[in-house]
């Protein structure tokens, strides 16, 4: 309405897969707010706050081998996301609470695991410097009390 307020919507694409997440085909991209986010952080203070790269940094947004696509600015769109963020009333919080859990699963696929077998079994460990990232992203460390 000319108020802001919704009236009515439609749901051009819906895709969410849950395997879509650690996996996805040649040729694919994973979900397009990793590639909307890495292109469209605009504030040095967005980029540091959530610790993007570019979209081919990451395992859960390179597999696919495709970071642009036809006719799309990745850019643009996240600029759209937040516009319509804003026009549902998402408070700056909730906002930065959604994006934030996208930019946490982006660096969480960058933890790897390591198997080993002892005498009494097998069993898997991080590798070394594989959840720097993500640990520092997760739980930054805080001074004082």
């Amino acid at each position: 309405s000319k108020r802001g307020e919704l009236v009515g919507g439609q749901i051009v694409t819906y895709l969410l897969e849950k395997v879509r997440l650690p996996t996805h085909a040649v040729n694919e991209r994973n979900f397009h707010i990793f590639y909307q986010m890495c292109a469209g952080l605009t504030e040095k203070l967005e980029r540091e706050r959530w610790k993007l790269g570019g979209a081919e940094d990451y395992s859960y947004s390179n597999q696919g081998g495709v970071f642009q696509l036809r006719d799309v600015d990745d850019a643009k769109e996240f600029q759209a996301v937040r516009k319509a963020m804003k026009v549902m009333s998402f408070t700056e919080s909730e906002a930065d609470a959604v994006l934030s859990v996208a930019a946490a699963l982006l660096h969480l696929g960058e933890v790897r695991l390591d198997s080993y077998t002892t005498t009494e079994g097998e069993g898997c460990r991080l590798s070394p410097g594989s959840a720097e990232a993500a640990a520092t992203f997760l739980f930054p460390l805080r001074s004082g009390p």
